[in-house]
């Protein structure tokens, strides 16, 4: 999905998608063969879900962390 198809899903401003892709909060898209930005599913839950993070207020750094340990962990939320 193109980014306008992503912010809108999602409640989110193109250019804040932007900023999360830049600072490393989320990831860069493939590009498709015209050179646009191709969004996937886990780009969607990711925002999703760090959108829920910013509804609790932490700072841009907490999301950051929340980010990084979660990247890599297939446990549910609260396993262990």
């Amino acid at each position: 999905m193109h980014v306008g198809e992503l912010a809108k899903k999602t409640g989110c401003d193109i250019e804040t998608i932007r900023s999360f892709e830049k600072s490393g909060v989320l990831a860069e898209p493939d590009r498709n063969s015209s050179g646009y930005r191709d969004y996937q599913a886990e780009h969607l839950e990711r925002l999703q879900f760090i959108r829920h993070c910013r509804s609790l207020q932490p700072g841009h750094p907490e999301i950051r962390n929340i980010k990084v340990r979660t990247r890599f962990s297939r446990r549910p939320v609260g396993g262990y």
